[in-house]
């Protein structure tokens, strides 16, 4: 999954968006997967919706930045003293 991310962001702006749709429907799934897997592999934990919820939250406000942010942040970003 993180390989397709990253394979997405060497790409022109065009191509870029092409990927979003994919990226984000995938992570979804990706969620989905983990909340049913935790309520069926482990004892002590519950498969919980708000839990999935706050993954598809987290998915579109990532892409939110990923479309906001395009190039990433930049190196000098941060000052140094």
């Amino acid at each position: 999954m993180f390989g397709v991310y990253f394979f997405a962001i060497t790409y022109k702006e065009k191509q870029k968006n092409m990927f979003l749709c994919p990226i984000i429907i995938s992570f979804v799934l990706y969620g989905g997967f983990l909340e049913f897997m935790q309520g069926i592999i482990f004892e002590n934990r519950i498969s919980d919706i708000y839990d999935f919820i706050a993954d598809i939250i987290g998915v579109f406000i990532g892409g939110f930045i990923f479309i906001k942010f395009p190039s990433g942040v930049p190196v000098n970003y941060i000052k140094k003293d």
